[in-house]
């Protein structure tokens, strides 16, 4: 399984249930990008369960 916060967010209720970071993702396109041209979404925080 896989999960996703942003990173600014801590993760606590994700690392007391046994998930592990696995990966640091940088900003990326809006996924609307006609709304907001050039808009970045947050840089995200992929978690894992081992």
């Amino acid at each position: 399984m896989v999960t996703y916060t942003r990173a600014d967010e801590p993760g606590t209720s994700l690392r007391a249930a046994g998930w592990r970071r696995a990966a640091e993702l940088p900003p990326r396109g809006d996924w609307h990008p006609a709304r907001q041209p050039g808009r970045l979404g947050p840089a995200r925080v992929r978690w894992e369960v081992p």
